[in-house]
């Protein structure tokens, strides 16, 4: 039995999940939105295309969410889903940050809503809160550098950080002002 919960409201809703988790489904369809409902403009979207057609290897979305106490955890989804659908190459599972602890801390995701960019290996490129705005840009190219499986560093750079000895962690923080 699928339930679409696009039509459904409140303890309906509630109700809807409940029938279809007690029938044995998976989970309930997810209606399709309309182009209203969606958070991508047909515009950004097509430009976002045009860049995924050069993408080499597959990149796969990771998305740390939950349902109670984050406000927006679902616009995060949304954005990623929207995001994956441009592409073949882009992959998107979505993980829930409290019920899959052990995935949270096997990519080392320490609060929410949260992104992790993953290729043919893990970079390291995390996006906490919704890469909306400004970050939209840096999060599409993530995507690009990360299907090529390049840095985009020059040699110079590369020698360099060689030269690093134990382990550091960088944080860019982002804000519009």
């Amino acid at each position: 039995m699928m339930t679409n919960l696009g039509e459904r409201s409140g303890a309906g809703a509630l109700c809807a999940v409940a029938v279809a988790v007690l029938a044995g489904c998976a989970r309930a369809e997810e209606p399709r939105e309309t182009e209203s409902e969606r958070l991508l403009p047909e515009k950004v979207r097509e430009r976002a295309r045009k860049g995924f057609a050069a993408l080499e290897g597959e990149v796969t979305l990771v998305v740390f969410t939950q349902e109670f106490e984050c406000r927006s955890c679902g616009e995060n989804t949304r954005l990623a889903r929207e995001v994956a659908e441009l592409s073949d190459k882009v992959k998107l599972k979505v993980y829930d940050f409290e019920r899959d602890e052990q995935m949270a801390k096997q990519y080392g995701i320490d609060k929410i809503p949260a992104i992790s960019v993953q290729g043919e290996r893990d970079y390291g490129i995390r996006f906490y809160g919704v890469p909306a705005g400004y970050e939209f840009q840096a999060f599409l190219d993530a995507i690009k550098q990360v299907s090529k499986g390049e840095s985009g560093l020059s040699e110079a750079s590369v020698i360099a950080l060689k030269q690093v000895d134990r382990p550091v962690h960088i944080q860019v923080f982002v804000t519009p002002t």
